[in-house]
This record gives structure tokens, C-alpha cells and sequence, in this order.
């Protein structure tokens, strides 16, 4: 399994059409980091859609100005679903907000252990397949 390194992120493909995306400690997301990002995954080279498996670490946070950039053609084309796992409550209550306004063009759903998130993106790959 090959890992991207970006200014916020440790990027890879932790198996077929599943992307983790771990962010760093105190990592901003903001319009540049989005765009990095971005630029990531499509090194990846991966057929599309595929599936994201977001961890966050106690201290991540995002600009509020970033809602249009996350919700471009570019970025939901690539995506067939999107799982965060977030332990800090205060990024939890604030993702699922985000979440909430977000257009629903994807599955996307907040989790507290990563295996769990895991096992639902897996679901979906599964029911998808038939």
C-alpha cells in the first residue's frame, strides 16, 4: 500500500477503491489543503468512484469557507461514499452541522472508532457490487 503525504494529510488506499485520508495533529483544512488534497488522490490514479475513510485527530479543524470547494463537481464525482471517524466531540458536532447542509449526493455518515466506518464503506462497496 503506497502512502501520499500532503501539508495536512498521510493518504492511501487501504483497500480496493477505499482511500484514507488520516489528517494530522492540528491540521487546518482550508481551501488550499482541499485543493492539495485534490491533486492527491488523483495521483492515486484509482477508477472512479471510490470510497473515503476520513480520521480526524483531537485538534482538526476546518475554515467555514470551505463548504463550496467540498461540495464542487470535481470533488463529488470521485466519491461513491465518505465516512469520518472524529473522537473530539466538539469536531463532531461541528462535521455533522456541516453534514446537515451539505447536498446529499453521496452517502456520508460519522463515526467514533474507525473500524466501524470501515466495515459500513465496505457495506456499501458490497451492495454496490450486486
Amino acid at each position: 500500500m503506497s502512502e501520499i503525504s500532503t501539508s495536512i494529510a498521510k493518504i492511501s488506499v487501504v483497500v480496493n477503491q477505499i482511500i484514507r485520508v488520516e489528517l494530522l495533529p492540528n491540521a487546518l483544512v482550508d481551501r488550499l489543503a482541499l485543493q492539495e488534497l485534490l491533486k492527491a488522490y488523483q495521483k492515486l490514479d484509482l477508477q472512479l468512484p471510490v470510497y473515503f475513510l476520513n480520521v480526524f485527530q483531537e485538534l482538526n479543524s476546518a475554515d467555514f469557507d470551505i463548504k463550496e470547494d467540498f461540495e464542487s463537481k470535481e470533488r463529488t464525482k470521485m466519491k461513491a461514499a465518505e465516512a469520518f471517524v472524529v473522537k473530539s466531540l466538539s469536531n463532531r458536532i461541528e462535521l455533522n452541522y456541516n453534514i446537515q447542509l451539505t447536498k446529499k449526493r453521496y452517502p456520508t455518515k460519522v463515526f467514533l472508532e474507525e473500524q466501524e466506518a470501515l466495515n459500513w464503506l465496505k457495506e456499501l462497496q458490497a451492495k454496490e457490487a450486486k
